[in-house]
């Protein structure tokens, strides 16, 4: 998908995050990191484990303003946040999960439509304690979008899966994000997703994190599975630093 013309949604520059730990050691998480963001593109931020990606996207959501930079909108965003737990509450329905932050014009027939798309129309009535947790997280992920956000955040979303339901939940996510394009952040340390779902991948090197590279991902490059394969293990090659040990 291109998006000719189209300006930045956000422009970040990050020049400093650092935290303290509970030992009172100070931690640098992000340095001198700089990207911006195309509406309706989908963005990868992909990196190994530690190395501030999560705390980026805390960043872009609002949840964290304690840093030195700069994040400037073109317009206000509203958030659809996919965390790396479903976090659902347990004492409600799946339906009523998805829900109760669901933007005001998300209709009955937005519902049917969504929950059909994502797998749960027969689940709808069960509670969270039913479900498995790929289930689970495909709730929560139609939860943010029945938001109707124009930046949707996703933090690992399919991690702690096992191989066959993450493959199902990435396609599912692929063809809902298609069918209504919006502004899309992924966190990720598997190339293979960042390749299945990105536009544009964010190469961000070991902690204090910095944007090392942006690699733009072609429709062809996700073909089948040797096309995925070849590109995540050219990237490889040539940024091994930045995979798990």
């Amino acid at each position: 998908m291109q998006h000719v013309g189209v300006q930045s949604l956000l422009k970040v520059h990050i020049t400093d995050k650092t935290y303290q730990g509970a030992n009172g050691a100070k931690t640098h998480a992000l340095k001198d990191t700089q990207f911006s963001l195309k509406a309706n593109s989908f963005t990868v931020l992909f990196g190994p484990s530690g190395c501030g990606k999560s705390t980026l996207l805390r960043i872009l959501a609002g949840l964290d303003d304690d840093y030195k930079g700069t994040v400037d909108w073109q317009t206000a965003p509203k958030i659809g946040f996919v965390f790396q737990e479903p976090r659902l509450l347990p004492w409600r329905s799946v339906r009523d999960n998805v829900m109760l932050s669901a933007d005001p014009t998300f209709s009955e027939e937005d519902l049917t439509q969504l929950m059909k798309v994502m797998g749960l129309d027969e689940v709808m009535s069960h509670f969270p304690s039913e479900l498995s947790l790929g289930l689970s997280r495909r709730v929560g992920i139609a939860r943010a979008f029945a938001t109707k956000p124009n930046l949707l955040l996703l933090d690992e979303p399919f991690v702690s899966l096992d191989a066959p339901t993450a493959a199902r939940l990435r396609q599912l996510v692929r063809k809902v994000w298609t069918d209504n394009p919006i502004t899309a952040v992924m966190v990720t340390h598997d190339m293979r997703e960042a390749v299945e779902l990105g536009e544009e991948v964010l190469l961000i090197t070991a902690r204090p994190g910095t944007v090392r590279d942006k690699l733009h991902i072609l429709a062809s490059d996700r073909e089948n599975e040797a096309a995925i394969e070849a590109k995540r293990s050219e990237v490889k090659a040539q940024y091994p630093d930045l995979f798990e040990k």
